[in-house]
């Protein structure tokens, strides 16, 4: 993804998050989640702890959440 476009999607996700507040509804993780992976900032992957770290809460093969974001400097 180009930076170009990480910045419109993050844009659009900050706007649906944004509309939603103020709206009076409570966003949860669920509906976070959701969103990001629709708008292509995150995906799912099979949790391996030898790739995405120690975790007591997740079994191998278990569906964990990736971002696909990429930090970037302004400038």
């Amino acid at each position: 993804m180009t930076s170009t476009e990480q910045h419109n999607k993050l844009l659009s996700f900050f706007k649906w998050a944004m509309e939603g507040v103020c709206s009076g509804y409570d966003l949860d993780g669920w509906d976070v989640e959701a969103k990001a992976v629709e708008l292509g900032l995150a995906h799912y992957e099979p949790y391996a702890p030898e790739k995405h770290s120690v975790l007591e809460y997740c079994e191998p093969g278990d569906s964990f959440l990736v971002l696909d974001v990429k930090e970037q400097r302004a400038g």
